[in-house]
């Protein structure tokens, strides 16, 4: 089938279908302390703690993508709680990176074996970078 659109071009706008430009974020994150970790060594009932700090989500090719920080390692953390008082910062573009969500892992450091899976947390980003997608300029508290 052959249609002639040439009434067409005088009475609608055309499209722009470029690519928007990137919204540049930059996330901090302040590790001041973790509670309520279960000890991991059994002798001294410590943990030689550290949390690793990982930035996910899709990328605009549909593949997953992943910024991992650590922290510096806390040596023997008594009763389950370790003070850090670590700054990390993750840039990323907010348009490019679908899904992002923030994980937070604590591990037990071993010099020997392999480090031990304290505890994990996830949060979503989706809500923060719909906001600065909308004119948000700062956003604190995801």
């Amino acid at each position: 089938m052959w249609t002639d659109d040439n009434l067409i071009y005088g009475t609608r706008p055309v499209l722009d279908l470029k690519k928007p430009n990137a919204i540049m974020v930059e996330l901090r994150v302040v590790i001041w302390e973790a509670k309520d970790m279960e000890p991991k060594d059994e002798i001294s009932m410590t943990n030689d703690m550290y949390i690793v700090v990982i930035l996910q989500g899709i990328n605009e090719k549909g593949n997953p993508e992943e910024f991992v920080k650590k922290t510096d390692i806390h040596f023997f953390a008594p009763d389950g709680r370790g003070s850090f008082n670590f700054r990390i910062k993750f840039e990323f573009d907010c348009l490019a990176l679908r899904n992002p969500r923030l994980k937070f892992q604590a591990y037990d450091y071993d010099t020997l074996r392999k480090h031990d899976n304290i505890g994990e947390y996830t949060m979503s980003l989706t809500k923060m970078c719909k906001k600065i997608e909308n004119g948000s300029t700062q956003v604190s508290n995801p």
